[in-house]
């Protein structure tokens, strides 16, 4: 009985949990801190010759209007094929945004005109990459500048995060017939949705933001074509094995 009831308290805590982050579907980081990470499209899985496409990222409690950064990401087995601007929150560029393939640089740096700057989570660039060999790319910023909304120009305390994609060999296409659904498990997308190499609240509330949301494949955790409570019950048990 005693068991039955801890399991029961269990639930009821993952209950009143998800409870609380659909009601403020809000990304949380360090208190107070400025942070810079990737957001892949569809996981951190890709095979040699495919393209994926990663948003870069921002969050910020203090209001800022203009930054500047480098991503660095391993020529030997990534190739950035495309910069887009389109989902950005910055709508004044200071310099062209510039690649350096055989460095693995991805330079740049803008401002935004928008009243009280940006106070919240934004998306500076989104980089679409292809994967060249096999192994694991790891991406991350080699150094960032940001500068506060307060008339001063005060640089602004950050944080750096990286991610890392697992790239496998090129798909030959085997004759043999195979069931679908161990490749469908195989690449669903990781627990892991901030890509910081931890399965935790933060990642629990990207996904329930998304619930209600249109349809999109890198937060269906379970692969079902869905995205819904089953996902949600992936990550928790994820997060318990972590």
């Amino acid at each position: 009985m005693k068991h039955l009831v801890r399991r029961h308290r269990r639930f009821v805590g993952h209950g009143v949990l998800v409870f609380a982050l659909l009601a403020t579907s809000v990304i949380t980081f360090n208190d107070g801190t400025t942070t810079l990470f990737f957001m892949p499209h569809s996981g951190d899985k890709i095979r040699v010759g495919e393209t994926a496409e990663i948003d870069v990222n921002i969050t910020t409690k203090t209001s800022i209007n203009a930054l500047g950064a480098t991503v660095m990401f391993p020529p030997e087995t990534l190739e950035i094929v495309g910069i887009s601007k389109e989902k950005s929150f910055l709508d004044l560029w200071t310099e062209e945004t510039s690649i350096k393939e055989d460095a693995g640089e991805v330079h740049f740096s803008g401002g935004t005109f928008r009243p009280g700057g940006l106070a919240g989570t934004g998306t500076m660039l989104t980089l679409t990459v292809k994967a060249l060999r096999p192994g694991e790319a790891k991406i991350s910023f080699g150094e960032a500048e940001i500068y506060s909304h307060d008339g001063k120009g005060l640089v602004v305390d950050r944080e750096l995060r990286t991610m890392s994609i697992a790239i496998a060999p090129k798909d030959t296409g085997s004759t043999a017939p195979a069931e679908t659904k161990p490749i469908v498990d195989t690449y669903a997308p990781s627990p892991d949705i901030n890509g910081d190499g931890r399965v935790n609240l933060i990642d629990a509330s990207i996904l329930t933001y998304h619930l209600f949301r249109s349809y999109e494949p890198r937060f269906d955790l379970d692969a079902d074509g869905k995205v819904g409570l089953s996902d949600i019950s992936v990550l928790f048990a994820r997060m318990s094995r972590s």
